[in-house]
This record gives structure tokens, C-alpha cells and sequence, in this order.
């Protein structure tokens, strides 16, 4: 079972989805998920969903859990735009061509290790918008960024942080996700 956390904004007709990294069973959702899904409904109007990612669970239960939340959670809601985290990213990079009411995501340091091959396909086969990859310099995944230059999808674009491992910074990830909505 998931956990969820959901901030209404007044803009019902888009939505953001913040997908945690993975964590134990009995785990809440961290305060720098909640501040971010605050800054990200205070600075956008629009509402957030945060799932906090729970590590058993399968990869397409754990993304159609927080599909079905949105549907009745924010039903209005006809743009989506998901941020992952760590496990969250790659499970949004597998999963997210499957729901086209999803039209862009930013993916922050994806496990690019583990599950490559259906990464790989996930980000292929997502053709509903823009795709930003943001992997930290320190993080592991940096060894592998030449694998994102196989993909094939020109929606992709691969950035990456400076002085940031795996687990970016609090400020470093507001800035970025907030970077993310401005532009799309």
C-alpha cells in the first residue's frame, strides 16, 4: 500500500506528480517532498500528488496506484506532469507511455543500472511531451549517461548537476523542478 500526500490548487485542469525515491513499508513521506509539492502548488497554482515509493511493490502497480489516485483525487485534471525521484524516475520512465494524459516528465537521477533495457523502451515509446533527465555529477548513474545518446525520442534532453550525488540537495531540487514547470 502507498502513501499519498495531496495539495489542491486552483488550477484543476493540471496536475503534478511527485514520485519518491524507494523506501521501507511503515516509512512517511519526507518533509522535503512536502515543502517541494508546497512550493510547486504556491508557485504554479497548480495541485500535487506525492507517492511515497515503496520498495516491494512492483514497478506497474506502484505506477497505476498513483494513476488511480489522481483520477480520484484530481478527476479534472487532463495534464499531467510527473517528477521522479531515484526509483520514482525510473519507474516513470517505464511506465509513463502508457498514460497519455501524462505530457512530460522530469526524471531526476533514474536508476539507469537496474532495469536498463525497459527504461530504455519506457522513454521510446513516451511520445505525450518533453522528457528532462537530471542526473547529479557524483551520482552513480553519471558512468552511464552515454546510454541516454541510444535513445530514441527527440523529446529527450540529459542535464546534469553539478556538486550533486544521488540525493540532490533540497534547494538544488526545488530549483530544478521549478526550472521544469516554467518551461514546459
Amino acid at each position: 500500500m502507498s502513501s499519498f500526500c495531496f495539495f489542491t490548487g486552483a488550477n484543476k485542469g493540471t496536475l503534478v506528480l511527485i514520485k519518491t525515491g524507494a523506501r521501507l513499508p511503515g516509512d512517511s513521506i519526507s518533509d522535503k517532498y512536502l515543502r517541494l509539492a508546497e512550493l510547486v502548488r504556491s508557485s504554479t497554482d497548480f495541485s500535487v500528488l506525492v507517492q511515497l515509493t515503496i520498495q516491494s511493490t512492483p514497478v506497474h502497480q506502484s505506477m497505476e496506484e498513483l494513476m488511480e489516485a489522481a483520477r480520484e483525487l484530481a478527476p479534472e485534471a487532463d495534464r499531467i506532469y510527473y517528477i521522479g525521484i531515484s526509483k520514482g524516475a525510473s519507474i516513470g520512465a517505464i511506465q509513463a507511455f502508457k498514460y497519455p494524459s501524462i505530457v512530460g516528465m522530469l526524471l531526476v537521477n533514474p536508476t539507469l543500472m537496474i532495469n536498463w533495457l525497459k527504461i530504455k523502451r519506457g522513454l521510446e515509446l513516451f511520445s505525450s511531451g518533453r522528457i528532462s533527465i537530471l542526473i547529479g555529477k557524483q551520482d552513480p548513474s553519471i558512468n552511464l549517461i552515454g546510454f541516454l545518446e541510444v535513445v530514441d525520442n527527440r523529446n529527450l534532453e540529459v542535464l546534469v548537476e553539478k556538486g550533486q550525488g544521488h540525493s540532490l540537495e533540497e534547494e538544488c531540487l526545488k530549483d530544478a523542478v521549478i526550472r521544469y514547470l516554467n518551461i514546459m
